[in-house]
């Protein structure tokens, strides 16, 4: 398989929250570890929306890197995730199709319309955060260097969630 530019690849363990048993504070209590991936580049408000405008989404802020998973689902919808915590004021509108599959631990949703897969929230205390389909943002796009977000370089990791 090549290599895609840009490119960093991590393991589940490395994504924050992801991975059962993550998400606890280091005393024990659960709750919404603040690491680096939840980061944002600026504070401005980004928005998009799936194909059809049926589904749009609002998010806080550009996010510091987007997330391309390997997972049974993840490489047949072909999203890149930006991630947030749960409580950073992501608002998404619209009536969406929820899917939940394998351990149960998150929902990925689509719009019902178009199809377009819109962003995931976790079901369980230990996944505190949402994803949203960075591709459905108004300002990005891929271009022969990488994807871009408003015409600047983000950085993409690879997840290695492989079923």
């Amino acid at each position: 398989m090549g290599q895609v530019r840009g490119v960093k690849r991590l393991k589940v363990e490395d994504i924050p929250l992801l991975a059962a048993g993550r998400g606890y504070d280091g005393a024990g209590r659960a709750g919404l570890v603040r690491r680096p991936g939840f980061a944002m580049v600026g504070r401005m408000t980004l928005k998009g929306s799936c194909h059809c405008g049926g589904v749009t989404i609002e998010v806080p802020g550009a996010p510091e890197w987007l997330g391309s998973c390997n997972c049974s689902i993840c490489r047949r919808t072909g999203a890149l995730f930006a991630y947030y915590p749960d409580d950073a004021g992501v608002a998404v509108a619209g009536e969406t199709v929820r899917y939940i599959q394998g351990d149960r631990m998150i929902a990925l949703h689509h719009c019902g319309t178009c199809g377009c897969a819109t962003h995931w929230d976790g079901l369980v205390e230990v996944v505190r955060k949402v994803g949203v389909n960075a591709r459905l943002l108004d300002g990005f796009a891929v271009t022969e260097q990488g994807p871009t977000l408003d015409g600047a370089a983000i950085e993409v990791r690879f997840l290695d969630n492989a079923d």
